[in-house]
């Protein structure tokens, strides 16, 4: 596995998630199958990466307790370098509860705390990875569960040391602070349609390629919107690029935006072009590693 000088910082817990072939209407009680597994934004792209021979470094927390000894091993199963991970002896490892039908995302509650209360200590973990690296251009991947403060703080950081930057929302709660990426050029945000269009202050549905456009509007650079089983859409100054999947999810609702982003960026690094790129991403989101 080839060694890449990437960093992604964010969340690390355990999905528990509930799957159902029925469709749900509110109060109901439904047969069907609930899974634990290793999950949050930045495991789950840090591992995808591995995927396509690219070793990142993990920034995050877990608790000291037994799920989080768990999720460390299960880290290092995963090939990952996991030597920036923060144990905090004070807070209980996060989890994120999500119940799903065969196609969407029913309902989910995210418990966040440990990252929450995390955040002064992997800034100052990220700090070191960046010194360490001595000023080579490097890629940060940072997880929308992280606050608006510390994203500010991370650009305070991009101006010293130049890095490559991309963000990638966790949901529409949480997509507000990504604003401070506007007028910065090179950085990518990736996110859903329903995230653009909270962004972008619309009360209907946007498209993937409505939203690209209106996030390009507000001064963003670089933009990725997904929708669903729908077209994706990457939008820059180079124009507008849509792909639609090929085929629905087999590997699951719960984390598929995450690989969709972490396959892009293993085409980017790669050099694919933007297009195949976009084909790519769906068709890793889709099944995964079971490929």
């Amino acid at each position: 596995m080839s060694v890449c000088d990437i960093a992604v910082v964010g969340a690390t817990h355990w999905d528990i998630v509930g799957t159902s072939s029925e469709t749900f209407t509110v109060g109901e009680d439904k047969p069907g199958i609930i899974r634990q597994n290793p999950g949050g934004v930045a495991f789950t792209v840090a591992a995808a990466l591995t995927h396509f021979n690219i070793q990142a470094s993990l920034i995050s927390a877990v608790g000291e307790d037994k799920p989080g000894e768990r999720l460390l091993r299960s880290v290092s199963a995963a090939g990952i370098a996991a030597s920036s991970i923060l144990t905090n002896p004070v807070c209980h490892t996060d989890q994120y509860l999500a119940i799903e039908d065969q196609t969407a995302l029913v309902a989910a509650i995210a418990d966040c705390r440990c990252l929450e209360e995390s955040e002064p200590q992997l800034f100052a973990r990220l700090r070191n990875w960046l010194n360490e690296r001595n000023n080579r251009r490097v890629r940060i991947v940072l997880d929308g569960n992280l606050s608006g403060q510390f994203l500010n703080r991370v650009l305070t950081l991009r101006r010293q040391h130049g890095f490559v930057l991309a963000n990638i929302a966790a949901s529409p709660n949480k997509s507000s602070h990504i604003i401070q990426l506007a007028g910065q050029s090179d950085a990518t945000i990736y996110l859903n349609a329903a995230e653009a269009a909270q962004i972008c202050g619309y009360a209907g549905r946007l498209d993937s390629r409505a939203a690209a456009e209106s996030l390009l509007r507000l001064g963003f650079g670089h933009v990725v919107v997904t929708d669903a089983y729908r077209a994706a859409t990457e939008g820059s100054r180079s124009g507008l690029v849509s792909a639609a999947p090929l085929r629905p999810l087999a590997a699951g609702v719960t984390g598929a935006g995450d690989r969709f982003a972490a396959a892009h960026l293993a085409a980017g690094i790669n050099g694919v072009p933007r297009k195949q790129a976009l084909k790519l991403a769906h068709d890793f989101a889709a099944n995964g590693n079971n490929e």
